[in-house]
């Protein structure tokens, strides 16, 4: 290979596919590797990543190594921007490169018939993984769009293992950091361990108001105008106590009042 103008990557001949690769001072007929990974569609690239449809390697290990140190890199600072760069495309972009060096590597010094696509394939799902700690959805997500079904089980693998070690760390994706940072409620995957000590009791507002389930319409507008819930219980009283058979919510009531009296409450 001969070396461009551009000291970033060296010139690799084109091969069966003419459309790709970006020469940038290469001479024609040759592309350059890592302006084709930076400055080419990130779409192209990872389906040349992932392939096993051409004979020739389309990326050294020393430009795999670049890109994805390079793209990581830039991830982690447009992260907190305030403007839409994206982080599925990257990730898997950074996965890929990264998985595909492994897979090269494995394929010169360990088993030469190893397809380091697959590693490379492998390796997007982990990033996404461990990024997004997604697991069922991603791999469904990745098999559906690959349509590499025989590569479910090491998808599922490295998905996994992704998604333990994220939560060794922190067990929150990088979405849910986001929200939180912004001060956006949502509701968590799993109740803090608080809640297990927790009984309805300590949560709820006292005194309790509630309604029957055969109850005035005076009872009704005195709950309503009293409290600021949005939400009852209703009661069928017993010999035993009240028993809860269920809820009305504010807005029914108001619904309900509305269009009896046409008016509102």
């Amino acid at each position: 290979s001969s070396d461009c103008e551009w000291r970033g990557g060296s010139c690799e001949p084109v091969q069966s596919d003419e459309s790709f690769g970006v020469r940038l001072g290469c001479p024609v007929g040759q592309y350059d590797e890592l302006a084709t990974i930076f400055f080419g569609t990130r779409e192209h690239s990872i389906v040349r990543l992932i392939t096993q449809a051409f004979p020739h390697v389309p990326f050294s290990n020393g430009s795999l190594l670049v890109a994805g140190v390079t793209y990581l890199f830039l991830m982690l600072i447009t992260y907190g921007c305030s403007f839409p760069a994206g982080l599925f495309m990257p990730s898997v972009l950074v996965g890929a490169a990264l998985g595909r060096l492994v897979g090269q590597l494995v394929k010169t010094y360990v088993d030469s018939r190893v397809f380091s696509g697959a590693y490379a394939l492998a390796g997007a799902a982990a990033m996404l993984g461990g990024v997004q700690r997604a697991t069922i959805s991603l791999i469904v997500i990745i098999i559906e769009g690959t349509a590499n079904v025989h590569f479910l089980l090491p998808i599922v693998v490295t998905t996994c293992t992704a998604k333990f070690v994220g939560n060794a760390f922190g067990r929150e994706g990088v979405y849910e950091i986001g929200l939180r940072r912004k001060r956006l409620r949502f509701l968590e995957h799993e109740p803090g361990w608080l809640l297990d000590l927790c009984t309805a009791g300590d949560v709820m507002a006292h005194p309790v108001v509630s309604l029957s389930v055969i109850d005035t319409i005076g009872n009704i507008v005195r709950a309503l105008s009293s409290s600021r819930h949005n939400g009852f219980p209703v009661l069928s009283l017993g010999a035993g106590g009240g028993r809860l058979e269920g809820t009305v919510l504010r807005s029914q009531l108001r619904h309900m009042l509305s269009a009896r009296f046409a008016g509102g409450v």
